[in-house]
């Protein structure tokens, strides 16, 4: 059942939500440094560069405090779970910073759409600029982000997810830009989605902030995939402890991914 219609009810404030487990970790400054490097390396040269969303997230969080990344057991089945992007041109996006209120805006349409009050914050994807946006999204609302997301990677299109790889809509999803457009788009599927979407991006300038695939907890705790976020983290950390030593940097990388080195040149 899509999350819009969990029974029609609304879920409690943004403060004092209990959870179940224990499995958290504030995520301040340096961890955002860690989870950029990371990013970088599971966004396989797509998703865009996410230094302008570290740089982002490290504002508010400076001016709001840390944010807290929960495991997806943490949530409640009937939680609501919000995944909150960019999409468009990543050479646009560096030219084209949002000032952080066209994400809030994306985010409560769909939360109005859906009749309830956000749990957490989700990434889409683990890769690229789109895994540090949502941190800044969570620092200014007080919320905890998810640590999973729909590839593990970085992808280009909307559909392109664990989410509607099980037949989960993407939709109610909510566009904004910085002149205050907010526009809700409903679809019969992610791939309609993905092209009204992108057509809305580009009569905006090339860039815009999106809330998507609005979930239940029960509903996102089979479909993602888990753990991503932490892996960001812990090749960004392995990454900056290994400094200029090229040699010690690979030899994280492929221990921690399973990888092999084809060859030197």
């Amino acid at each position: 059942m899509p999350a819009c219609q969990a029974n029609g009810r609304a879920r409690v404030g943004r403060q004092g939500r209990a959870r179940r487990g224990m499995s958290r970790r504030l995520i301040g400054l340096p961890e955002l440094e860690d989870l950029a490097i990371g990013a970088a390396v599971l966004g396989t040269g797509g998703g865009g560069d996410p230094y302008v969303g570290k740089l982002w997230a490290q504002g508010r969080i400076h001016a709001r405090g840390p944010v807290e990344l929960i495991d997806a057991d943490d949530l409640a089945d009937d939680d609501l779970v919000i995944a909150a992007a960019m999409m468009g041109a990543p050479s646009v996006i560096v030219e084209k910073i949002p000032n952080g209120a066209e994400l809030v805006a994306a985010f409560q349409a769909v939360e109005q759409a859906c009749e309830a009050r956000a749990a957490a914050v989700m990434c889409i994807e683990a890769g690229g600029i789109n895994s540090t946006i949502p941190f800044a999204l969570a620092a200014d609302l007080g919320l905890p982000v998810v640590d999973a997301d729909g590839m593990g990677r970085a992808f280009p299109e909307v559909q392109m997810v664990s989410f509607a790889a099980y037949g989960l809509p993407a939709t109610p999803m909510a566009i904004a830009d910085e002149h205050g457009n907010v526009t809700l788009l409903r679809t019969t599927s992610a791939e309609w989605a993905e092209r009204l979407g992108r057509a809305l991006v580009v009569a905006e300038g090339g860039a815009s902030v999106l809330a998507q695939y609005p979930l239940r907890g029960l509903d996102f705790k089979r479909t993602a995939i888990r753990g991503t976020l932490s892996l960001a983290l812990e090749i960004g950390a392995g990454l900056r402890g290994a400094g200029r030593q090229g040699n010690v940097a690979i030899e994280s990388l492929t221990h921690r991914l399973r990888g092999a080195v084809i060859f030197h040149g």
